[in-house]
């Protein structure tokens, strides 16, 4: 098994997750927003843009000059520049809008709206990217994750997901698992929930 891949247990079986900060160095991963604390791993990496406290390392000059000229004149701090950030850093459009969502409904003191969402969001990840998104848009993000992260090396490690205390794992492609983790969430079965 390849050292690039932490080993998780889950139900007596061990699965291979692939790292962030590894999945950007082997050219999966897009875009890496990394933090100070990550920067010993990337210091050979040329093509990064520091904020404050974070970075951001793209693989080439170019990719990093098309950054900048999507976000230029936009502040780092608005909804409109976490949006392109999100896709840039290869999340599915889907879980990026709920993201959106959820922090503008926020800024908006929209608390009870905003709760609401946050309640049906869960996690999940491939290919080192990892976002939340709304458990009803789960099939139609791990397919899009699978469609855009089409490496043969990478279908045989699973999508992760997850909703509060519970944790699955998929396998590439599994649709009728991933329907069966989305009903158990929606009819609250999950351990979690």
């Amino acid at each position: 098994m390849c050292g690039k891949f932490l080993p998780n247990e889950v139900d007596g079986k061990i699965y291979y997750v692939l790292q962030a900060i590894d999945a950007f160095k082997m050219g999966y991963k897009p875009m890496l927003l990394a933090t100070e604390s990550e920067l010993d791993e990337l210091l050979f990496h040329p093509f990064f843009i520091r904020h404050k406290h974070l970075y951001l390392f793209f693989h080439s000059e170019a990719h990093k000059r098309g950054f900048l000229k999507k976000t230029k004149g936009i502040p780092w701090n608005s909804l409109e520049f976490e949006r392109i950030l999100g896709l840039c850093l290869g999340m599915p459009p889907k879980a990026v809008d709920l993201y959106i969502r959820v922090k503008a409904l926020g800024v908006a003191g929209k608390f009870e709206k905003m709760e609401e969402l946050i309640k049906k969001r869960i996690g999940i990840s491939f290919a080192g990217i990892t976002c939340v998104c709304h458990v009803e848009d789960l099939v139609e993000n791990a397919h899009w994750f699978w469609e855009r992260y089409d490496f043969p090396e990478l279908m045989q490690y699973p999508l992760e997901v997850w909703s509060k205390s519970d944790f699955h794992f998929v396998n590439y492609g599994d649709t009728t698992k991933l329907k069966e983790i989305q009903k158990e969430i929606l009819e609250g079965e999950w351990r979690g929930s």
